[in-house]
Formats: C-alpha cells, sequence, structure tokens
C-alpha cells in the first residue's frame, strides 16, 4: 500500500494545495515501510505569466524564448 502525506515547512499534515513537502509510503500489509521518497513542492506556474522582456540580459531573453518555444511545441504534439 502507498501512502502518500503532504506536509507544510512545520511538517505538519495539510491539504496538498497547502502543501511545501510530500512524502510517499510504501508499507508491506504488517506497515513495514518498504521504500519511501520525499521531496518539496513548488506551487504551479499560473498560466497567463508575463515577462518584462526589457529587463532581460540577452541569455535570460533567449531562455525564456526557448522555453516558451518547447511548450507551444509540446502543447502541439500533445493535441495531436
Amino acid at each position: 500500500m502507498k501512502n502518500i502525506y503532504y506536509l507544510d515547512n512545520l511538517n505538519n499534515i495539510v491539504p496538498k494545495s497547502e502543501a511545501t513537502k510530500v512524502v510517499i509510503r510504501e508499507v508491506d500489509d504488517n506497515g513495514k515501510i518498504i521504500s519511501e521518497v520525499f521531496g518539496s513542492i513548488t506551487p504551479p506556474v499560473s498560466r497567463n505569466v508575463n515577462v518584462d522582456e526589457s529587463n532581460l540580459s540577452p541569455e535570460a531573453r533567449l531562455f525564456v524564448e526557448q522555453f516558451v518555444k518547447g511548450h507551444r511545441e509540446a502543447m502541439e504534439a500533445k493535441r495531436k
């Protein structure tokens, strides 16, 4: 059986929407831990992010352009 625990910064169990950490634990029928992984959670990025490119360095601007292009291509491939 797998259990997923969502935690805040103080390690309190919280709803997924408020979590900053997650623990995924697999246990056997006797409750013995078989495996456990944990990590941090970042809030999802809004799909309506506007970037003021006038303040970006040329390298950062190129990164944003490549990221947006890659995202668009992935979304188009997903639609097919």
